[in-house]
C-alpha cells in the first residue's frame, strides 16, 4: 500500500474533517491576504494624506512667510548695525549714532548670500544747527536701498526714495518751520524742495 493510497483512504474515511480542515485553511489564507491588502490600501491612503498635508503645510508656510515679510516691511527696518566704536547706551540716550564705518562694509554685506536679509539701507546721521531756521536738527543722508546678491529679483524699497535736490522732513521740524510738502526750504545756503513730511513717530526722527 502506497502513501498516496493511504492518504486517499484516510480522506475518504474522514471526509467531513478533511473538508472542514481545507475550509479552515482557505479561510485563514483569505483572511491573511485580505488583511495584507487592507493594510496596503491603508498605507497608500495614509501616504496620500501625508503628502497632501505636507503640500498644504508648505503652502501655509509660504503664505505665513509672505505675511510676516509684509508685516516686517510695514514695521520698517528692524535691525540696526552699529560701528564697533559706538556705545549703545549713549546712543540710546542721544537717539542717534555718532560713529561711522566704511561704506565697504555695506557693500560686502550686500554681496553676501545671507537669505534672511531683505533690505539694506546705509544711513549717515549728524546733529547740526539749521541756521536758516534757527533749529537743531538731525541731518540724515540716505544713499538709497542697496541691491542684494541673495535677492537678484530685487525688493520694493521700504522707504520711498528722495529725489536729488529734495528733502523729507520730520513732522515736528516741519511744524516748527511751518512748511508743507511741495514748498522750498533753504539748508546751508542751498534750496531744496520738500518731497514729503513724514507722520509723527514720537522719536527723534520727528526732528529729522
Amino acid at each position: 500500500m502506497t502513501l498516496w493510497h493511504m492518504l486517499r483512504e484516510e480522506i475518504h474515511f474522514r471526509r467531513l474533517a478533511f473538508i472542514l480542515g481545507c475550509a479552515s485553511v482557505a479561510v485563514a489564507v483569505a483572511a491573511v491576504v485580505g488583511s495584507l491588502s487592507l493594510l496596503r490600501s491603508h498605507d497608500l491612503r495614509t501616504e496620500k494624506l501625508v503628502e497632501q498635508k505636507e503640500a498644504e503645510t508648505r503652502e501655509a508656510m509660504k503664505a505665513m512667510e509672505n505675511d510676516y515679510r509684509i508685516i516686517m516691511k510695514r514695521m520698517g527696518y528692524n535691525v540696526m548695525i552699529l560701528p564697533a566704536a559706538e556705545k549703545t547706551d549713549e546712543m540710546r540716550l542721544r537717539g542717534f549714532v555718532t560713529s561711522t564705518m566704511p561704506f565697504e562694509y555695506a557693500e560686502r554685506l550686500a554681496a553676501s548670500d545671507l537669505m534672511s536679509l531683505n533690505h539694506q539701507l546705509p544711513v549717515l546721521q549728524r546733529q547740526v544747527e539749521w541756521r536758516e531756521a534757527g533749529e537743531t536738527i538731525l541731518l540724515c543722508g540716505v544713499r538709497g536701498q542697496m541691491a542684494l546678491a541673495a535677492r537678484p529679483g530685487g525688493r520694493s524699497p521700504i522707504q520711498a526714495p528722495i529725489p536729488q535736490g529734495s528733502v523729507a522732513l520730520g513732522n515736528a521740524i516741519a511744524a516748527k518751520v511751518n512748511v508743507t510738502a511741495g514748498e522750498t526750504v533753504t539748508l546751508f545756503g542751498e534750496k531744496f524742495r520738500v518731497e514729503r513730511v513724514d507722520p509723527s513717530r514720537g522719536t527723534i526722527d520727528d526732528m529729522t
